[in-house]
């Protein structure tokens, strides 16, 4: 027959496997929150390079480079915007998938200490089974003990 606290193990292994399945959802979302926040260090970089060294014409640009320039620069700076916003989004999927953890684990660690208190109370309640069986037994062998005297009388 198995126990209350028994039966819970298996609901405490089903939120066990939540919690890991929300761990590593969040551990996704960082990784990939890390590698936009990566590229765009990457694009401030390369903006910033071609805004200090290439930003000053010599006297044999032509305008067309010019404009050429101020093009990639402009494109630049949009991609930048981009992956701002896509970096935005990524630290709230991170916090999402960290409230959605943070939930996982206290409803686990919420099941492993009721069911510790169940198969405590459990045990009391054997306890408290084999000290009266016990004290039956002696009080039956006291009444045997002096049943026993008084038929020798």
């Amino acid at each position: 027959m198995s126990t209350r606290s028994q039966r819970m193990k298996s609901l405490i292994r089903i939120a066990s496997h939540k919690r890991e399945q929300a761990a590593h959802a969040l551990n996704e979302a960082r990784q990939e929150r890390n590698r936009l926040d990566a590229t765009l260090g990457l694009l401030r970089m390369h903006f910033e390079e071609y805004r200090l060294h290439h930003n000053r014409p010599g006297p044999a640009t032509s305008m067309a480079q010019l404009g050429g320039f101020q093009e990639f620069v402009y494109k630049l700076q949009q991609a930048i915007e981009q992956q701002e916003q896509a970096l935005q989004a990524a630290d709230a999927r991170c916090e999402q998938k960290r409230q959605a953890f943070l939930e996982m684990h206290q409803r686990f660690k919420a099941l492993e200490k009721a069911q510790g208190r169940m198969a405590h109370g459990e045990n009391r309640t054997r306890e408290k089974q084999a000290q009266k069986q016990m004290d039956e037994m002696a009080a039956r062998k006291r009444h045997g003990d002096l049943s026993n005297k008084m038929y020798k009388k």
